[in-house]
């Protein structure tokens, strides 16, 4: 299938028969479906739109990192060797460099040629009278790089706009005469390439152009994908969250539970919080659960179970005693905040807001009320915009924990 000249159409993950998230192949054309919250632009904003499907398929990459095989071929179509990354990487450098076709500078054993000295010097000489002989110098060579790197990345570039040439509007193939070998075959000179170059810009190409190449389901066609689509977009946005406001390790805060009196011996299990953040300025301590639900998005939409906040409370629990603890705690066990955050739409929803972050409520449970009044024992509920949530990831620099942390605070104190 050649999908580089369909209509593509940008539509929320509601509208699909199982909200999932990813793209859809069909002979009509491309349906791309956004997550929960997503601010699509409008269908005029046509460059809007191309690259917020970009920023999608980016994020998409860390649900496959996550998700099983049989996540992707239950329901999604067979997409779990499709290389989303590198085909935008090859695309963006081939649009921006051209094609692979550069002098490298290649050194060899020789009585003829200019001498790196440098190179030399390191080999072992013969001595005499005259002073120390350098039988074998080094040599420096110019050399075209081997013509069969550029044919595999032309054929890497070529393949990569059969499968999303569409988002790059009219791009045109590489007008490049190259045999089809076996993916052995290239990978074996790929492999050869990546293990001798010393450049980082093209061991990052070469690598891509690997990933490509391995996505060939036999030695003579490439997969031909049908849908690119998740029902896991919860990993996503758990690992986005993290990244974007997470600043400490969650292996510190892991409770562990243990069978006990059993004829067996059986592993030890652990409970790991989504989250974790340090305000060390203020001795603070913050837990969070993401949660992708649709609460945020539509009326009556899922909230956390009982399950979930009894989970936060422990983990709360668990890190107010010291004793769990090697090391003296950086914190103050009372000023330990625990919350959920869900996803949402800041320019369209039910609530009226119009913040990236915003506190809702929180939630407690009457068998955790004990007499102690420690905040942990309430569960905030946050709403962040999807869209905000998706630029920070990408964007990686921007780092706005305070944000969330003042709104968690602040609800939660108020209450």
């Amino acid at each position: 299938m050649n999908n580089s000249n369909k209509a593509w159409h940008c539509k929320s993950c509601l509208e699909d028969d199982y909200n999932r998230v990813g793209i859809k192949f069909s002979e009509d054309g491309i349906d791309i479906y956004f997550p929960l919250g997503y601010d699509i632009p409008l269908d005029t904003e046509v460059n809007l739109q191309r690259k917020a499907v970009i920023d999608l398929l980016f994020t998409l990459s860390l649900t496959k990192e996550i998700d099983s095989e049989n996540d992707f071929t239950r329901k999604t179509g067979n997409a779990t060797n499709f290389p989303i990354y590198s085909y935008l990487w090859i695309l963006n450098d081939y649009i921006n460099n051209g094609l692979y076709n550069v002098k490298e500078k290649r050194y060899i054993r020789s009585q003829t040629g200019k001498v790196n000295w440098k190179r030399t010097f390191s080999t072992v000489p013969i001595y005499s009278k005259q002073g120390a002989i350098y039988l074998d110098p080094y040599v420096e060579k110019d050399l075209v790089v081997d013509n069969i790197i550029t044919e595999i990345h032309a054929l890497c570039i070529n393949h990569s706009i059969e499968q999303i040439g569409w988002l790059f509007g009219n791009i045109e193939k590489v007008n490049f005469k190259y045999n089809d070998k076996n993916k052995n075959y290239y990978l074996s000179i790929l492999d050869e390439e990546l293990r001798r170059s010393f450049s980082d810009k093209k061991k990052t190409l070469i690598s891509n152009m690997i990933a490509i190449i391995k996505s060939k389901v036999n030695d003579n066609s490439f997969e031909k994908i049908s849908n690119i689509l998740t029902l896991n977009y919860n990993h996503a946005w758990e690992k986005m969250i993290d990244s974007v406001f997470g600043n400490d390790l969650i292996e510190n805060y892991r409770p562990e539970l243990t069978w006990n009196g059993l004829p067996e011996k059986v592993s030890t299990i652990h409970m790991s919080p989504d989250t974790v953040i340090k305000n060390k300025k203020n001795r603070e301590l913050f837990i969070i659960d993401s949660k992708y639900y649709k609460y945020g998005v539509i009326n009556n939409g899922k909230l956390p179970g009982a399950e979930d906040i009894d989970k936060q409370i422990t983990y709360g629990d668990y890190c107010s005693n010291p004793n769990n603890f090697d090391k003296p705690l950086e914190y103050d066990i009372n000023k330990i905040y625990n919350a959920f955050v869900v996803p949402y739409n800041k320019n369209d929803n039910r609530f009226n807001y119009r913040s990236d972050i915003v506190y809702l409520g929180y939630a407690e449970s009457r068998a955790r009320n004990t007499t102690d009044s420690f905040l942990h024992k309430k569960v905030a509920l946050v709403l962040i915009d999807t869209k905000y949530v998706i630029d920070c990831y990408l964007k990686k620099e921007i780092k706005d924990a305070d944000k969330l942390l003042d709104s968690i605070r602040e609800g939660l104190l108020e209450n």
